[in-house]
């Protein structure tokens, strides 16, 4: 009999599965070899226990179990299911200081959908082009508004940017006295974003220390942004004060990044639409940088939410593997946003974030530019979206 006020233990078993991407694997952002270990289970099945991972492995151990044989089912006919995908840096909710709440939080809610559609089901969303604090707290609170329906969403504080050689005195006690407290007081975001001048160390590197010392000693990670390729300045910089991420282009010539250590750096889009020199992802991956894919969906600039076009891309122009660019579109990006113990992999005792494909091997992710084939898509171990129907 089932105890007063305790819910009952809910079993469902996902049967049919063609092949398993777990991800699974040590912790910390992914480089060289180790990018390449999908630790793929062939003919696979898992068990979930009110939406967790309870059990997973080869389908006849999984389904022969009394608890397996007892659950709910749910056939992936045959489908490849890997971890929800993460898209690291995206816009979710558009700056603009005279939007209405209500269109501004349906804007959120109608991209979050979108994605989820496509196999994303966690986000890291940002507030960059927002001109004061006021709009920062408007775009973080239309974040909380569609939080789970259908992503997990990390939202990422963007700070004003410090001028090169100018006084910044004024903005940075604006920044240190309201922005930073404001936000970590109201608890709306756990990350800070600090961009970065090009040209490697100038002669505002001071403020931007400064900055990143105020956000650190409230608490948030901090990453870095730079619209051009980083240098040998940003990388040392990064790994000085432990930035989890650097968005920032490619080069061929890439700066000895940080073997070993915790910074991803975010590929924008753009890098895989034609701008960025090719194989330059080789080039990277070989000086020990982990890498993250970013659809950087955003309202103004170039982009595609479709992550087989961008896995097509990353293997076509940037000369990754696919299992490069699957870690980079799964556990590398939840690590850039400290999200690697809900997101990024498939493991038993975590929550059931999956998204199933209907196509006969992984690979063919990075063959099909274009294409949707989302079965369906889990998180926490519900079905969000289902082809034809979201649910959330």
């Amino acid at each position: 009999m089932q105890a007063a006020g305790k819910l009952p233990t809910k079993w469902v078993l996902i049967r049919g599965i063609r092949q398993l991407l777990t991800l699974s694997g040590p912790s910390g952002p992914r480089r060289g070899t180790a990018a390449n270990v999908l630790n793929v289970i062939p003919d696979a099945a898992i068990l979930l226990r009110n939406g967790v991972v309870d059990r997973m492995g080869k389908a006849r151990g999984v389904e022969n179990t009394s608890e397996g044989r007892n659950a709910q089912e749910l056939d992936a006919h045959g489908a490849v299911v890997l971890p929800g995908l993460v898209e690291p840096d995206v816009i979710l909710a558009p700056p603009g200081q005279h939007m209405a709440r209500k269109q501004r939080e349906t804007g959120a809610a109608r991209a979050a959908a979108e994605m989820g559609r496509y196999g994303f089901a966690a986000a890291g969303a940002h507030t960059a082009g927002a001109e004061d604090l006021a709009e920062v707290v408007k775009i973080l609170r239309a974040h909380q508004s569609v939080q789970l329906k259908p992503l997990r969403i990390r939202s990422i504080l963007s700070l004003p940017f410090m001028e090169d050689g100018q006084d910044n005195t004024g903005l940075l006690e604006l920044v240190a006295d309201r922005w930073l407290p404001s936000i970590q007081k109201r608890r709306l975001a756990a990350i800070v974003e600090v961009t970065l001048h090009d040209g490697g160390a100038c002669a505002s590197s001071a403020d931007t220390q400064a900055v990143i010392e105020m956000a650190a000693g409230l608490g948030f990670a901090v990453r870095f942004r730079s619209m051009a390729a980083p240098d040998a300045w940003q990388t040392r910089l990064a790994a000085a004060i432990g930035a989890i991420a650097l968005v920032a282009p490619l080069t061929i010539q890439h700066s000895p990044a940080m073997p070993g250590g915790s910074c991803v750096q975010v590929i924008p889009c753009g890098e895989l639409l034609g701008q960025g020199p090719r194989n330059a992802g080789q080039a990277v991956q070989e000086h020990g940088m982990a890498m993250a894919l970013s659809a950087g969906s955003n309202p103004v600039e170039a982009c595609s939410v479709n992550p087989q076009l961008l896995l097509y891309l990353a293997c076509s122009r940037l000369g990754m593997t696919c299992e490069e660019a699957i870690t980079a579109m799964t556990w590398n990006a939840a690590c850039s946003l400290r999200m690697s113990n809900t997101a990024g992999s498939i493991e038993e005792g975590r929550p059931a974030d999956l998204v199933a494909l209907d196509i006969p091997h992984y690979a063919d992710m990075a063959r099909r530019a274009g294409n949707n084939d989302v079965s369906f898509v889990m998180l926490g171990g519900r079905i969000v979206y289902a082809r034809g129907a979201m649910n959330f």
